[in-house]
């Protein structure tokens, strides 16, 4: 389970806080842009340029 930060931007994940989603995404958006971002790090931890 995670925490939020009082305003809800943030939330805390084993001690670091990472951005939270934005509420007023539709859940298709937002799990496209959440693929996206899961590429993009997975080229980066292989060498691969992302771009």
């Amino acid at each position: 389970m995670s925490l939020r930060t009082p305003d809800g931007r943030y939330i805390v994940v084993r001690g670091r806080l990472r951005r939270a989603t934005n509420p007023h995404l539709p859940e298709a958006e937002r799990q496209r842009l959440t693929h996206k971002l899961m590429d993009v790090w997975q080229a980066v931890k292989h060498g691969d340029d992302p771009c």
